[in-house]
């Protein structure tokens, strides 16, 4: 994916303003795609099986990873139309600069994002169109990026992301389904990593208890000798809302991955538990 910058890459700095217009945001913030893959995912996203769109560790796809268009836009421009009976279109510039510091190893033609060498820079857009109104929310996501600056090898070129998600508010029960495919042409050589990403999953409410499950999917493949990866993942767990600020919650996940890479499947499991406490100030 596109390594976010060191400075000030983690958190959102900006300024925005509102009115009867829409709202327009200046600076580092989350774009659609933040909303895309984790508005409606009650899943913890550090526990094994807690994120379909993250494929680390496979050796001929490692650089593809759900990153391929980040959340986060950095020093970028972003507007939200107002609310029309539930419908909304946003937009968002999506700008990235590589600030770091360092020499990285220099990227294959199976490993076409592998690194992100300092000066790189990436600017595309993001359009998203929403329905969020009573029980229904559906939310779909498009973005290119280009990359204007490809310091030495098979680096990142031309990036496709395309997503949906979708959700239902029962009452008893609060389904959703999350999709998004990309795909990622290099350079200098036709080579290209695709990959396809599902997510479904439902809450329960139950007074201050809110059990869920969630099961995810992930594939990817690239032109390079056949190579291809693959993930899938389970999670349960429950938050407890403590008070009208703090919750605690438990979960339990597992997950496999498998890829190609080397002529046959290579597995890697992955179990786990979480346990924690939530206060928001």
């Amino acid at each position: 994916g596109i390594t976010q910058g060191t400075f000030g890459a983690t958190r959102q700095a900006n300024i925005n303003l509102n009115g009867g217009f829409g709202t327009i945001v200046l600076g580092t913030y989350y774009n659609a795609f933040d909303d895309l893959r984790y508005a409606h995912s009650p899943n913890i996203g550090g526990l094994a099986g807690g994120d379909a769109t993250n494929l680390s560790g496979i050796g001929a796809v490692a650089g593809a990873t759900h990153s391929a268009i980040s959340e986060r836009s950095e020093n970028g421009i972003g507007y939200s139309t107002p609310s029309f009976g539930g419908f909304k279109i946003r937009a968002s510039v999506l700008s990235r600069k590589n600030i770091s510091s360092g020499t990285p190893a220099g990227a294959t033609a199976a490993t076409p994002d592998a690194t992100a060498p300092a000066g790189r820079k990436l600017n595309g857009l993001g359009i998203a169109a929403g329905y969020d109104n009573g029980p229904l929310s559906v939310l779909g996501v498009l973005g290119v990026v280009k990359a204007t600056t490809v310091p030495g090898g098979d680096q990142v070129q031309k990036i496709n992301d395309f997503g949906f998600n979708v959700k239902y508010d029962f009452g008893v029960a609060v389904p959703y389904l999350i999709f998004e495919q990309s795909k990622i042409n290099t350079g200098t050589a036709d080579v290209y990593t695709k990959g396809r990403n599902f997510e479904i999953g439902a809450k329960f409410p139950l007074g201050a208890f809110t059990p869920y499950v969630t099961a995810n999917v992930a594939k990817y493949s690239t032109n390079i000798a056949s190579a291809k990866g693959k993930s899938s993942g389970v999670q349960i767990g429950t938050n407890y809302d403590i008070s009208k600020r703090t919750s605690a919650y438990v979960a339990l996940g597992s997950e496999k991955t498998s890829d190609t890479t080397a002529g046959a499947n290579n597995y890697v499991k992955k179990n786990g538990v979480a346990l924690g406490l939530v206060h928001k100030f």
